[in-house]
C-alpha cells in the first residue's frame, strides 16, 4: 500500500495490528499520516489505561495514558478519522449505557421499596420509649440506610467541551477513566481548563487530586487515568503556547503532549470506485473493545486490579541506551538542549507507547520484549524532532529547517515532477536549485536535515555526490509508486546523519 508520508512519520516501524490499524485510517480518510497514528494510539491507550500500567527500567511505575496535540487546518478531516479509530470506545460506552438504563428500571423500584421501608422505621422510632427498643431500632435504620440501592452509572468515556472541575468530579464519583478530547482544541485551550494545566499534569501520571470547595462537598481523585487528544488551528496552537507568557510550557504541560504539525495532503487525496477494506482497523476496534472489557466485564464488574508490565532485560537495555542518548544531546549547544522540558519526558512516554503496543499487539505476559520497545523508541525519536521544529529555539532552527523546505520544494516541483526520478547531482542542485541553497554550506545543512528525516539519503559514484530521494515522500499525487529507481552504479554511501 503506498502512503504520502510527507513528515516521514515511522509507520514502517509500528508494530503489525498498530500499523495496520494506520494505513486503514489514512487509506479511508486521506488525512497525514502522523494524524492517522495519533488517532490509533490514542484510542489505544484509552483501550489499555483502566487496567494496565508499566515499570520502567530504573523503577518508576506509570500509566498508559497518552497526550497528544495535533496542529492542522481545517479540512484535513481530523473528526473523521478520530471517530474513525473510536468506534470500539464508542461501541463500549453505548453498551454499557443501554444495560445501566435497563438496570436503573430495577432501581426505581427498588428505591421506592427501600423509602417506604425508611419512612416506616422513622415512624417506629417516633414512638418507642425504652432505651433498649431505641437502641435496636437505630442499629436497624444504620443497617438499612447501608443497603440503599446505588443507581447505575454507566461508564463516560469522552469529553469534551467541559471544566476540569467537572471532569475531575465524574473521575472521583463515577468512572475512574477518561478521554479529554476536541477536534477543534480552541474549546479547551481559551476556556477555563487552560488555568488549571497543572490539574492536567497530575492526571498525566495518575497522582492524587485534593480538590477543596468552599460550596459543595470536597472529594479526593486517586489513581484516574486519562487520555488528552486536542486537535486545533495554527493560529489557536500559537494562541495557548503563548497565553500567560507560556504558562502551558513552564509548567510543564506542553513536555507532557506529542505535538504534531503535519504537511497537509489536501490535493493528493485520490477518490477510488471500488470499496476500501478495513480489515486491519476493524480487527484494532475488536481488541480496543476487548481491553476495555477486561476493565469492565460485560455484566458491569469493575476490575480494581491494575496489572503492572515490565520489560525484558534486552529491551530495558534498548531503552536505557536511547535515554543515554537524549542526555548527551541536552548539554549546552546540544541538539537538545533548545527543549529540556520535552526531552526530560520523552524516556517516560517511550515506555508508555511501548506499554500500548504491548498491548494492542496481544503479546504473551507482562514482559515486554526488545522488538516492541524499538518500535516505541522509533515514535519517540520522530515526536523529540517534531517538537523541536515547533517549540526550539528559533535561532538554532531558521536557517537549517528553512533551507530543508526550501530544497524540499525545489526538488518535488522543479526536478521530481517534471523528470520522474528519483535521484539527483548534489552540484547540479548548487548550480540550477535555488539561489540561497548555492552556498556549500547552506545546501549541506538543507541535505543534512531531509537526510535526518529520511526524506533522502547521500550516494557517492566516480567521486560525485548523489541525492536519492525517498519516493514514499515524493512520489506524485495519484501515483502508486512504491520501490526506490536507483543509479545502478551508486554502490557507496554516506550515512545519514542522526541527533
Amino acid at each position: 500500500m503506498f502512503i504520502q508520508n510527507f513528515d516521514s512519520f515511522p509507520i514502517h516501524s509500528l508494530p503489525l495490528i498498530t500499523q495496520g490499524a494506520v494505513i486503514d485510517a489514512y487509506t479511508v480518510t486521506g488525512v497525514p499520516a502522523v494524524l492517522a497514528a495519533g488517532a490509533v494510539l490514542s484510542a489505544a491507550a484509552v483501550a489499555c489505561q483502566g487496567h494496565l500500567k508499566v515499570r520502567s527500567p530504573i523503577g518508576s511505575v506509570c500509566p498508559l495514558s497518552l497526550y497528544f496535540l495535533h496542529i492542522a487546518k481545517s479540512g484535513e478531516r481530523k473528526t473523521t478519522v478520530e471517530e474513525l479509530c473510536l468506534t470500539g470506545l464508542r461501541d463500549f460506552q453505548n453498551f454499557h449505557r443501554s444495560a445501566a438504563v435497563k438496570a436503573n428500571v430495577d432501581f426505581d423500584v427498588k428505591h421506592k421499596i427501600w423509602e417506604k421501608k425508611l419512612r416506616l422505621i422513622e415512624k417506629k422510632l417516633l414512638t418507642v420509649q425504652d432505651d433498649s427498643e431505641v437502641s435496636d431500632i437505630g442499629d436497624l435504620l444504620k443497617s438499612h440506610l447501608l443497603a440503599r440501592p446505588q443507581k447505575c452509572q454507566g461508564p463516560t468515556l469522552f469529553y469534551s467541551d467541559t471544566t476540569i472541575e467537572a471532569l475531575l468530579h465524574k473521575l472521583a464519583t463515577e468512572w475512574p477513566s477518561a478521554f479529554l478530547r476536541s477536534s477543534e482544541a480552541s474549546l479547551i485551550m481559551t476556556g477555563r481548563a487552560v488555568k488549571n494545566l497543572a490539574f492536567l499534569n497530575e492526571l498525566w501520571g495518575a497522582g492524587t487530586l485534593e480538590v477543596n470547595r468552599r460550596t459543595g462537598e470536597s472529594f479526593t481523585v486517586d489513581d484516574a487515568r486519562c487520555s488528552l487528544s486536542l486537535w486545533c488551528q495554527p493560529g489557536a496552537a500559537q494562541a495557548f503556547v503563548a497565553k500567560g507568557k507560556g504558562h502551558a510550557r513552564d509548567v510543564g504541560f506542553l513536555a507532557r503532549c506529542l505535538p504534531s504539525a503535519p504537511t497537509s495532503t489536501q490535493g493528493y487525496r485520490q477518490t477510488t470506485t471500488h470499496r476500501m477494506e478495513t480489515k486491519n482497523l476493524d480487527n484494532f476496534t475488536a481488541i480496543t473493545r476487548q481491553l476495555l472489557g477486561k476493565y469492565l466485564s460485560d455484566d458491569g464488574v469493575l476490575c480494581t486490579e491494575t496489572t503492572v508490565l515490565e520489560f525484558q532485560a534486552d529491551a530495558a537495555e534498548e531503552w536505557r541506551y536511547f535515554c543515554n542518548r537524549v542526555e548527551t544531546q541536552l548539554v549546552s549547544g546540544g541538539y537538545l538542549s533548545d527543549i529540556p522540558d520535552f526531552a526530560s519526558k520523552i524516556a517516560e512516554n517511550v515506555v508508555r507507547i511501548a506499554g500500548v503496543f504491548h498491548a494492542i499487539e496481544g503479546k504473551p505476559g507482562t514482559l515486554i520484549d526488545r522488538e516492541t520497545i524499538l518500535s516505541a523508541i522509533a515514535v519517540g525519536h520522530w515526536y523529540l524532532d517534531e517538537f523541536k521544529r515547533l517549540f526550539g529555539a528559533p535561532q538554532q532552527l531558521s536557517e537549517e529547517y528553512e533551507g530543508a523546505r526550501l530544497l524540499e520544494t525545489w526538488l518535488r516541483e522543479r526536478f521530481v515532477q517534471p523528470t520522474g526520478t528519483n535521484y539527483i547531482r548534489v552540484s547540479y542542485i548548487r548550480t540550477f536549485g535555488p539561489n540561497r541553497l548555492r552556498n556549500k554550506k547552506a545546501l549541506d545543512q538543507a541535505l543534512d536535515q531531509l537526510c535526518r528525516e529520511d526524506k533522502l539519503w547521500i550516494g557517492i559514484q566516480n567521486k560525485q555526490r548523489f541525492a536519492v530521494l525517498t519516493m514514499t515522500f515524493f512520489a506524485l499525487p495519484g501515483t502508486m509508486q512504491t520501490q526506490q529507481f536507483l543509479p545502478a552504479p551508486i554502490q557507496q554511501f554516506l550515512p545519514a546523519q542522526t541527533f
